[in-house]
């Protein structure tokens, strides 16, 4: 199952998808950055206030 969320943050990333436990990024430059550790997943979350 996969989730999709836009998002503004400071990332300047415009996708986050969570999926077995991973979470990624896609970047507006296309790039996609994985974030697996929970530290990485609390300061995408600082930036994005407005995400569950």
């Amino acid at each position: 199952m996969m989730l999709l969320r836009e998002t503004r943050d400071c990332f300047r990333g415009y996708s986050v998808w969570t999926a077995d436990g991973k979470v990624l990024v896609k970047f507006t430059d296309g790039k996609v950055t994985r974030i697996q550790s929970k530290k990485d997943i609390d300061e995408l979350m600082k930036c994005t206030p407005h995400m569950n």
